[in-house]
């Protein structure tokens, strides 16, 4: 199954230019900016997202939730 195009991890080099500005904050702070290159369905030119942490590890979290429910219930319904 793949994941979705917010799910990807960027290459090391872009994730250590995107998030140079956020070095002065300990790596634990969810409020500090994190920014991903993603490339959307269709394209191959990545866009620049950045959210804060604790909304990348919310999206992440309930990306998770979404695919252990739809298995729970496809398992259900045989």
């Amino acid at each position: 199954m793949a994941l979705p195009a917010w799910a990807q991890t960027p290459p090391t080099s872009h994730v250590a230019a995107a998030t140079a500005d956020s070095a002065s904050q300990p790596s634990n702070d969810p409020d500090r900016m994190v920014c991903r290159y993603e490339r959307p369905t269709g394209s191959k030119i990545p866009t620049k997202t950045c959210k804060t942490a604790g909304m990348w590890e919310y999206e992440s979290q309930q990306s998770r939730k979404m695919v252990q429910d739809a298995q729970q219930r496809t398992g259900q319904t045989r």
